[in-house]
């Protein structure tokens, strides 16, 4: 769990309003910016606006349902009947979840052995009827290489214009983000990005290799963090 839903439910709760009106507060500044002369400086601003505000709101996204976490950086933005859109935790859950002696291969194992038990959570979900059988999950291939979401049972497809808009909208975040898991400054390539997906059945069909990899993972990166491997 984040250790921030941990903390007393007045802090959290305090947290929670302070920096969401603080985030709407920048979103509404971006607006008459761009309704005044400053058109093209607020053209230009939005790169950093954008997940500034992401990282301001994450705990009220999380609080209304529009983020649903499965772990601790794995969540599903906007669940409903047709589609699970798979997202990595935002920098928000970074900074609460991620230590800077993870930096490079130990954060890539911790990443990828969050992810697993996210896919198992989903999993559950489908199992016990909560989650139908007509959605499609789908996700961004900057989750991970082309041939390990080959691997996970994930299609490549083209992303979509909306896809690829809302990558640059981000691309502040995915650099740190990217960099932080290389252990360096890694420019990650945005044309070089493909949108995954996977139908309900086939996922449930990878259960044995998630739990699998999972449980590699995870204690791979125990022995990382004892410096043994």
């Amino acid at each position: 769990m984040n250790p921030f839903y941990r903390w007393p439910k007045w802090k959290q709760h305090l947290w929670t309003t302070v920096t969401s009106i603080a985030g709407f507060g920048l979103y509404i500044l971006w607006i008459l910016m761009m309704t005044n002369t400053y058109g093209l400086w607020a053209i230009f601003m939005v790169f950093f606006i954008v997940p500034l505000v992401q990282f301001l709101t994450t705990p009220m996204n999380r609080k209304t349902g529009v983020f649903k976490y499965y772990s601790p950086m794995l969540l599903v933005y906007n669940a409903n009947e047709k589609t699970y859109d798979l997202h990595n935790g935002t920098s928000f859950d970074y900074l609460f979840v991620m230590k800077w002696s993870d930096r490079g291969i130990k954060a890539k194992r911790k990443l990828l052995a969050y992810y697993m038990e996210g896919f198992l959570k989903i999993i559950e979900e489908i199992e016990s009827g909560e989650i139908p059988g007509s959605v499609k999950i789908i996700g961004t291939s900057y989750f991970f290489s082309e041939s390990t979401a080959k691997r996970l049972g994930f299609e490549l497809a083209k992303p979509t214009a909306f896809y690829i808009f809302n990558i640059y909208l981000n691309y502040l975040d995915l650099l740190w983000m990217y960099s932080f898991s290389n252990g360096k400054l890694t420019f990650p390539s945005v044309k070089n990005i493909k949108k995954v997906e996977i139908s309900v059945a086939d996922f449930v069909k990878n259960k044995a290799y998630y739990q699998k990899l999972y449980n590699r993972l995870s204690k791979e990166y125990e022995l990382l963090q004892m410096h043994v491997v």
